[in-house]
């Protein structure tokens, strides 16, 4: 890996896995794979096993709710864990890769609202911007009701996280059910580094998990670029991985094959890598933050079905 200097390669990690839900017992069955990991610049895109694909990408001032019973706001919450089975509303959804969730999220008669787990290590906290965002990335995708449980304090520090602790995090520190009426994401963000790479910068490793490592966020700014700039578009790169973009759902055939689950545009939040030196930044707007057209319109593919 070089120098941090120009660029940061974005990216996503995927479980290639299959899912058994019979008598309410989910569990991951298969194995793994990269979709892709965000790096310093110089370097190349991490390949940490096979069937590597990856993405990348940035609302509307809204209430967010530490929510037990997000239909009401209330803070009081379930016993945690990740197994409280759903009540009322849609069937149970069971475990999936990276983008396999995308249709219960998007669709109807998939429940009626998102709740997004919010959990993260002292110092770790995104910004409210970066959480707004994301809240209205969902509300436009979804057309259903977006609410925030947390952010919720997740101990200890930084380590060299995998696939495998990363899932096992994100279950231990669950309080809300996935299924009934709400589709659950299960957002980390944290101190470390994935496998130990100070270039990734976030990573998707299952359909409802995604982490972000604000240490190496924050030094991947550059000189005109706040961290709070780069950690809102690693948010939404991953955000992106957990809708299925790109072609992660669809197959389109207009992502990146060297790249997979990459946009080819280098201007979209898509893109396996940012530029985030200064002459980029002045030169090209800045760092994007939002999905493209395309994405949009692969976005409402799916939730048509």
């Amino acid at each position: 890996m070089g120098k941090r200097a120009r660029a940061m390669l974005l990216a996503g990690l995927l479980l290639a896995g299959a899912c058994s839900t019979g008598s309410g017992d989910d569990s991951v069955v298969g194995s793994r794979g990269t979709t892709g990991t965000t790096s310093a610049a110089g370097g190349s895109p991490t390949e940490t096993a096979a069937g590597a694909t990856s993405t990348v990408p940035a609302g509307d001032p809204h209430t967010t709710a530490s929510v037990g019973d997000p239909s009401n706001g209330s803070t009081s919450t379930p016993a945690p864990g990740a197994g409280p089975g759903p009540t009322g509303g849609s069937p149970p959804i069971p475990l999936v890769p990276v983008g396999q969730l995308a249709p219960y999220l998007l669709r109807s008669g998939n429940g009626d609202r998102i709740v997004v787990e919010l959990r993260a290590q002292s110092g770790a906290e995104p910004t409210a911007a970066t959480m707004d965002h994301l809240v209205r990335l969902l509300r436009d995708a979804s057309g259903k009701e977006v609410l925030v449980d947390g952010p919720d304090a997740i101990g200890g520090s930084g380590e060299a996280w995998t696939a495998g602790s990363l899932s096992a995090l994100a279950d231990r520190s669950a309080q809300l059910p996935q299924g009934g009426r709400q589709v659950v994401l299960r957002l980390l963000f944290l101190h470390g580094t994935f496998e130990g790479d100070s270039g990734v910068l976030g990573v998707a490793v299952r359909g409802d998990v995604a982490a972000l490592f604000s240490d190496q966020v924050a030094a991947a700014a550059g000189l005109l670029v706040a961290p709070a700039v780069v950690e809102d578009a690693v948010s939404v790169h991953e955000l992106g991985h957990l809708l299925g973009l790109v072609d992660l759902v669809l197959g389109t055939g207009r992502g990146d094959p060297e790249h997979p689950g990459h946009s080819r545009n280098r201007r979209s939040v898509m893109y396996w890598a940012v530029e985030s030196d200064a002459i980029s930044q002045l030169l090209g707007g800045g760092i994007p933050n939002e999905f493209d057209t395309e994405d949009r319109a692969d976005l409402a593919t799916i939730r048509r079905g």
